[in-house]
């Protein structure tokens, strides 16, 4: 099983990230409140797609395959972060998280879109691709 970076350790990603207007292709990992708050804070003039979930929620299982696809296809021009919830109870609660999967995007440091289960890929794609042109818009 392939370990997933967390984003302190992807501290070098700002630098990363201005270098090259491309985004990593590895769904960064998110421990606390703090880490994700750091990264829309870092971050906030991006798109951020973050998935909440539980190891031991069957659905989340089930969701992981779909949402590593969105990163695949999406990762060059969007983050995409995944947050595990199981063990911090107020860590998902601060995000108004209350059913796993959970997937939201952040715009521009701001809440966008939350939408709670397993999302149908071609749903989804739809929406990512019309936040994509925006994106390139401005």
């Amino acid at each position: 099983m392939r370990r997933e970076k967390t984003y302190e350790e992807n501290s070098n990603l700002d630098q990363n990230l201005e270098k090259s207007q491309s985004y990593p292709h590895t769904v960064l990992n998110v421990k606390s409140f703090k880490e994700i708050d750091d990264l829309i804070k870092d971050h906030k003039h991006d798109i951020i797609v973050i998935k909440f979930y539980s190891e031991r929620c069957r659905f989340c299982k089930e969701y992981s395959t779909i949402f590593e696809k969105f990163n695949k296809n999406y990762g060059h021009d969007l983050i995409f972060t995944q947050a595990d919830v199981e063990d911090d109870l107020m860590f998902g609660y601060k995000f108004g998280i209350t059913e796993l999967p959970t997937t939201m995007i952040i715009k521009n440091g701001n809440f966008y879109y939350k939408e709670i289960g397993i999302l149908k890929y071609s749903d989804m794609a739809s929406r990512l691709e019309g936040l994509k042109t925006l994106k390139k818009k401005k």
